[in-house]
């Protein structure tokens, strides 16, 4: 005979260890779930392309031409602040300095001595180069017969084609140079037209363009 009192004490018992099971991985897929819910997948990460070698050399290019750029302006600046190259014109200085020489300035050249070639601005605008003769406090005297004279001592002029002579009746000697003032002459003196002018005169300090530092001759 079948015991149905048995049976049924059974069956509650196999129904709540199923239901047991069944619970029991149900919280297993749940935490699994809650685990893997905020844990959003690591996107890779994108690989930055390589400079190609168009890329570099272009880029190497620029650099180039911005350093070219720099040393053009550096040259230039230098040209124009402190030197100069301009080309001669006329003979009055002569045979030293002949038409058409190239020579180098100094603009910066403050300490003008005896014997320095200048270039400078006359009253006109125009610019003229000479040979600095006499300086501050200097007295100047021009002679019909013996030629020039410096504070009374008479100077040996080897580097002239002729004696120095009177170019313009109406200046007088002795001349005394005034502070901060030069008195100039070409070396070709029979066709110069200089301080012994009084279009030209005493050459003052500030209108003194630069000093002769190289003679390039014809270039």
């Amino acid at each position: 005979m079948i015991d149905l009192k048995k049976d049924l004490q059974q069956t509650p018992k196999i129904n709540l260890e199923m239901n047991e099971s069944l619970s029991s991985d149900k919280w297993v897929r749940e935490a699994l779930d809650a685990a893997f819910k905020d844990e959003e997948p690591k996107k890779p990460k994108k690989k930055e392309p390589e400079d190609s070698k168009e890329n570099l050399f272009k880029r190497n290019w620029k650099w180039l031409a911005l350093e070219a750029g720099a040393a053009l302006l550096v040259v230039l600046l230098v040209f124009n602040l402190i030197i100069g190259v301009p080309r001669i014109t006329g003979n009055s200085m002569e045979p030293n300095f002949c038409n058409g020489d190239r020579i180098v300035i100094f603009r910066l050249a403050r300490n003008i001595e005896k014997g320095d070639i200048i270039v400078f601005k006359t009253k006109k605008g125009e610019k003229l180069i000479k040979r600095v003769v006499a300086t501050a406090g200097d007295t100047v005297d021009v002679s019909r017969q013996d030629g020039l004279y410096i504070n009374g001592t008479k100077v040996e002029e080897d580097y002239v084609y002729t004696a120095t002579a009177i170019t313009d009746e109406t200046m007088e000697y002795p001349v005394t140079v005034r502070e901060d003032c030069y008195f100039v002459l070409g070396d070709n003196r029979v066709n110069s037209k200089d301080s012994r002018s009084k279009e030209v005169g005493l050459v003052e300090k500030k209108d003194i363009v630069g000093r002769v530092v190289l003679d390039i001759k014809k270039v």
